[in-house]
C-alpha cells in the first residue's frame, strides 16, 4: 500500500520529488521506509507507538522541521521567482523552475521549464521531459525550441553528451542537437549517502542528468498527417544511425523504440530528417557485439514490443536455466547484432501503422488495439510473444503472419514494402538458424 501511495506521488509531480519518506504502521508497530530511483530503504527496527512513544513523537517532530530537500524536493532546481514552496507540497510539476546549467562563478546560462512528458516507475531513471527557455545561450539562434531531460541514471553509465560527441566526431547523422549538460547532484548527497557506504553493492548510486536538446516533433505527429515518409524513416535509421554507430564508434543504443525516433521537418529539400533520440541506455560494444560496460546491475537490450525474437528467446531461456540452477534470475547480456537492427525497424514501422491513425470504427479500432496490448503486455516467453514474432518473420501466412496484421488505412498501400522486407528476412533467417548462428 505504501508503494501505491508513492507510485500516485510520482504520476502526479513530473519527477518534482527526488524520493518519497513514508511511515508505515501495523497495528501499533512503526517502521520508516524512503523510496527513491534506486530502490526501497527500510528500518530493520520497528518501534512501538504506545512503548516507545517518545521516540515516535521525535521522529514527528523532525519529519515536521525538515527542509524542502529533505523531504524531496530537487536539488540546484531554482523555484519561480525564488518563491517558497507551497502548502501542497511536493509540487505538481517543475513549471517555471529555473536551473543554472553552470556551477558558480561561471557565466550562467538559465532555462525555465515546462513540463511535456514524465516516465515513473517504483524504481527505474524517472525521466521526465520539460519544455525549456534559455536565456544567454550561444550554442542556437534565439527562439529556437528547446526541451531538457531529466534522468537519474546510474553513476557507470556513459553520459549521454560523451557518447552523442563521439558519434558526432566519427560523423554519425541524424542525431539530436545538444545544447547544454550538466550532472545538478548525486543520490549519494545527503543522508542518502549513508545507504551508499553501507551498502556499496546493493544500492545504486544515481546522478541526475540535465542535458538540453532542440526540441523535434514525435512519429506520431507526422504519420498521423501522411504515411508518405515511412521508407523513409526506415531508411534514414539503417543506413544513417544503427550501422554508423554500431560499426564507426561501436555504440549500441539499445533503447530504439517508436517514442525515440523524432522528426526535423523543416528540412531545405522538404523531406523530414529522423533523429534517433534517447541515448540513456546506449553502451559502447566490441567490435562482435559483446558489450563494454553499463550499469553495475542490469544489462538492457531493448524495449519489448520492439525486441528482437532471439533476443526474447536468449531472455528466457538464460532465465531458465538459471532460474533451475539457483533460484535466482539475472539476465546474462545476449551479444548484438546489426540484424537486430534490421528487425526492430520492421516493428516500429509496425506500430506506426497500428499507433499513427485515429480510427473512427470501434472494430477496427478494437482489433489494432488488440495487436498493441499483445506486444506491449506479452510475456517474452515460448509460448506468447517470442512465438508471435517468429511466426511473423518466418510465416507468410496464417495467424500473427504479416497478411493477419491489422494495418490501419492510411497505411495499407504500404503491405507490398512490408511484403518485401519480409522476403528479404525469410531466406536469411533459415540460413542463419541452420548455421545455429
Amino acid at each position: 500500500q505504501a508503494a501505491s501511495y508513492v507510485i500516485k506521488i510520482l504520476s502526479n509531480t513530473n519527477s518534482s520529488c527526488a524520493h518519497c519518506l513514508g511511515i508505515v504502521l501495523w497495528h501499533e508497530q512503526l517502521s520508516l521506509w524512503l523510496y527513491d530511483a534506486a530502490g526501497v530503504v527500510a528500518t530493520s527496527d520497528q518501534l512501538s507507538v504506545i512503548q516507545d512513544f517518545e521516540k515516535f513523537a521525535a521522529i514527528l517532530i523532525c519529519l515536521a522541521c525538515c527542509s524542502a530537500e529533505r523531504l524531496g524536493a530537487m536539488p540546484k532546481i531554482c523555484l519561480p521567482n525564488d518563491t517558497p514552496y507551497p502548502d501542497h507540497f511536493p509540487p505538481k510539476s517543475m513549471d517555471g523552475h529555473t536551473i543554472n546549467m553552470f556551477p558558480a562563478n561561471c557565466d550562467s546560462e538559465n532555462a525555465e521549464i515546462t513540463p511535456i512528458f514524465a516516465k515513473y516507475a517504483l524504481v527505474g531513471r524517472h525521466t521526465t521531459v520539460y519544455n525549456a527557455t534559455a536565456e544567454n545561450l550561444l550554442t542556437c539562434a534565439p527562439g529556437t525550441p528547446l526541451v531538457v531531460k531529466f534522468s537519474q541514471q546510474v553513476h557507470t553509465c556513459l553520459k549521454e553528451q560523451d557518447l552523442l560527441n563521439a558519434a558526432r566526431a566519427a560523423r554519425v547523422r541524424n542525431l539530436p542537437s545538444l545544447r547544454l549538460a550538466r550532472d545538478l547532484w548525486s543520490l549519494s548527497e545527503g543522508f542518502c549517502g549513508l545507504f551508499c557506504e553501507e551498502e556499496p553493492v546493493n544500492y545504486e548510486r544515481r546522478v541526475l542528468r540535465a542535458p538540453v536538446f532542440t526540441k523535434y516533433e514525435p512519429l506520431e505527429v507526422l504519420f498521423s498527417r501522411s504515411s508518405r515518409y515511412l521508407g523513409e524513416m526506415v531508411y534514414q535509421m539503417l543506413n544513417c544511425d544503427l550501422h554508423d554507430l554500431r560499426y564507426r564508434v561501436l555504440i549500441l543504443h539499445r533503447g530504439v523504440s517508436f517514442n525515440n525516433i523524432m522528426v526535423l521537418t523543416d528540412e531545405p529539400d522538404g523531406k523530414p530528417l529522423f533523429i534517433l533520440n534517447d541515448f540513456d541506455l546506449a553502451t559502447c560494444a566490441t567490435v562482435d557485439g559483446k558489450l563494454k560496460g553499463g550499469p553495475i546491475s542490469k544489462h538492457h537490450t531493448g524495449t519489448l514490443p520492439f525486441m528482437s525474437y532471439e533476443l526474447l528467446h536468449d531472455m528466457w531461456s538464460t532465465y531458465e536455466v538459471v532460474r533451475k540452477l539457483s533460484g535466482d534470475s539475472p539476465l546474462v547480456p545476449a551479444r548484438h547484432h546489426l540484424r537486430f537492427d534490421y528487425e526492430l525497424l520492421l516493428y516500429i514501422a509496425l506500430w506506426c501503422t497500428f499507433k499513427c491513425e485515429k480510427l473512427r470504427f470501434t472494430e477496427a479500432r478494437n482489433v489494432i488495439n488488440a495487436q498493441v496490448e499483445q506486444w506491449e503486455c506479452g510475456a517474452y516467453s515460448d509460448r506468447d510473444l517470442f512465438s508471435r514474432k517468429l511466426m511473423l518473420l518466418t510465416k507468410i501466412m496464417g495467424p500473427n503472419s504479416l497478411r493477419e496484421m491489422p494495418l490501419s488505412p492510411p497505411f495499407e498501400p504500404w503491405l507490398p514494402f512490408f511484403e518485401a522486407w519480409m522476403d528479404t528476412v525469410q531466406p536469411a533467417d533459415h540460413l542463419l538458424q541452420r548455421a545455429n548462428y
